[in-house]
């Protein structure tokens, strides 16, 4: 093996390319000030670089991960979502058509159990006494699920909410703040509507899994459950 020691290389004329046959190892051998501008292609950039190098710019909004896990269960069959994993930050219920003979409880599960305490939940409401006015109104403390529409007899219970992990709990014991819309197909022929907000102050365990219950039993519904 030879050794040449030069300061620098040029063309013999002056001017064109140096062609090099043989790939050039060593130390130093290329600076970022010979690389062109915008002459590194994707090819060229390793997988797994590490995301503290995206100091500027923005991140365009297709390539963030924004996936929900979608399900969806007949509450005449089964009543509960399980399965979900451990660091969910915020749940996306929707409810259609559900029919109790009591009322209807969104209850949270750790530990493949129904938690049943530590829920306070506020319900307002209003609702038609025989005409399409919706003309009466109410509300209610409850303390029986993270969020409980009521019990309206043989009306269709539609509701849609969202379930937040409280960021400054943890695993071993999360806090839970809910909220949501409710619709009452159909009672008194011209229904009624209300809203939801409730609590979770400390489940016991790491959340997996939402239940529907009742203060008797569901006998109609689908439910369906997006999660991240």
């Amino acid at each position: 093996m030879s050794t040449i020691k030069v300061d620098t290389i040029a063309t013999r004329t002056g001017s064109g390319n140096i062609t090099v046959s043989n790939a050039l190892t060593g130390n130093n051998i290329i600076t970022s000030a010979n690389i062109t501008s915008g002459a590194v292609t994707n090819a060229k950039i390793a997988s797994g670089v590490d995301a503290s190098k995206l100091t500027t710019g923005d991140v365009p909004f297709a390539q963030l991960d924004n996936t929900f896990t979608k399900a969806t269960i007949d509450l005449s069959s089964t009543t509960a979502f399980t399965g979900i994993p451990v660091g969910v930050n915020i749940i996306h219920l929707a409810l259609f058509n559900g029919v109790s003979s009591g009322d209807i409880r969104i209850r949270l599960r750790t530990g493949g159990s129904t938690v049943t305490s530590n829920y306070f939940c506020a319900l307002a409401y209003r609702y038609t006494a025989g005409s399409n006015s919706w003309g009466s109104d109410g509300g209610l403390n409850l303390t029986t699920g993270i969020l409980v529409p009521g019990n309206w007899g043989t009306a269709k219970v539609n509701l849609n909410c969202t379930i937040v992990r409280n960021q400054t709990s943890d695993d071993s014991n999360p806090s839970f703040s809910a909220f949501g819309n409710v619709f009452y197909r159909d009672y008194n022929t011209h229904g009624g509507g209300g809203f939801m907000q409730g609590i979770q102050t400390g489940l016991g365990g790491a959340l997996d899994g939402i239940a529907f219950n009742s203060s008797n039993t569901i006998a109609s519904g689908k439910a369906t459950i997006y999660y991240r």
